[in-house]
């Protein structure tokens, strides 16, 4: 009997240091500590209760690892995380510890899937086709990793495109020098984040706004039919301009009030011209007020002025042939002069010459 006694004891033994080994959750040391309770054991209750011992300890070393686990779970809420630590601290077996973990990282995933869903939705710069792509992406992810991966392949999708929509819009920019588009370029290249990429342009633009007031204020310089008070005025609304568009627009009134006052100084000098027909004068008038442009307006002035000089040489002309007591020669004379004349003030004066 003691030898079957003895049998049986050296069984249960072996049985016990098999489930100690088999225990995941126990440190080296308490294993040693187990398998000594065991070997010292003499009866085969104090061996059930070496194991039964052990057994809580690996109960509670995988509840350590499980409430570790779910602490370094990212994407579960504070409410989520509360209800995980619950569930582990309620568990009875490591299988029901298991659970608790394989439940909290199933919210997990769905977590990090809703957030890289929201993500991939806040990406301005991807196409509809590329969201798709990056939304089935997360779905098909199996774990946090595939999720993130998914992400950084948008992300970086993402940037690439806003870089694209940049150099397009630094190329647009018609008031930069090409050597500031150059670095805006390279700034948009640079860029690591679309934050960098949308501050390259929103600097380039910044430029490319001082530019066209540049360009601006000395278009309006130039705007020689402008008084003073419209020259004011329109710098004004130059510097006041948010925008390109703002800028050219103030360009655009100022060069209209430019073309009207150049009209105005046109019809006047027409009026003055004393050598013009009534029709003449007319057609002048239609010619300046056809005109779309200061050059338009002056070429009208330039041609009736010539009109105006052949006319006030015609008139010369006759006059110095009714003069009774000039010679042939001095006749001659004066209406070479009238001819060589290049304004009708020196066709007056040869005629006052010959009178």
């Amino acid at each position: 009997v003691e030898e079957a006694a003895r049998e049986n004891l050296e069984g249960a033994k072996d049985d016990a240091n098999k489930a100690i080994d088999e225990m995941p959750h126990l440190s080296d040391e308490q294993k040693d500590d187990a398998h000594k309770a065991v070997e010292e054991a003499t009866t085969e209750e104090e061996v059930n209760q070496a194991v039964e011992e052990a057994a809580r300890e690996n109960l509670e070393g995988a509840k350590d690892e499980a409430n570790k686990a779910i602490d370094e779970m990212p994407y579960l809420s504070d409410e989520q995380k509360d209800d995980a630590h619950k569930a582990v601290e309620e568990a009875t077996t490591e299988e029901e510890v298991n659970q608790a973990v394989e439940e909290a990282a199933r919210e997990n995933l769905e977590g990090a899937k809703d957030d890289a869903n929201k993500a991939i939705d806040d990406m301005a710069y991807l196409s509809d086709e590329q969201k798709d792509n990056a939304h089935k992406a997360v779905e098909d992810a199996t774990d946090v990793a595939g999720v993130e991966q998914a992400v950084a392949d948008a992300a970086r999708e993402n940037l690439e495109a806003a870089k694209d929509d940049a150099n397009k819009a630094i190329d647009d920019m018609a008031y930069l020098s090409d050597e500031q588009k150059d670095n805006a370029h390279k700034a948009v290249e640079d860029a690591t984040d679309v934050a960098g990429v949308e501050q390259a342009v929103a600097d380039a633009a910044r430029e490319n706004l001082e530019g066209a007031k540049d360009d601006a204020n000395k278009a309006i310089d130039d705007m020689a039919y402008l008084s003073d008070e419209q020259k004011d005025n329109a710098h004004k609304a130059v510097e006041d301009a948010t925008d390109v568009a703002g800028v050219e627009q103030a360009v655009a009134d100022a060069a209209r009030e430019n073309l009207e006052a150049a009209k105005d100084d046109a019809n006047k000098a027409i009026d003055e011209m004393p050598h013009l027909s009534d029709e003449q004068k007319d057609d002048a008038h239609k010619a300046v007020d056809d005109a779309t442009t200061v050059e338009e307006v002056n070429k009208a002035v330039e041609d009736v002025a010539q009109e105006n000089l052949e006319s006030a040489k015609d008139d010369a002309n006759k006059a110095i042939d009714e003069m009774p007591h000039l010679s042939d020669e001095q006749k001659d004379d004066a209406h070479k002069a009238v001819e060589e004349a290049t304004t009708v003030e020196e066709v007056n004066q040869a005629v006052e010459e010959a009178a």
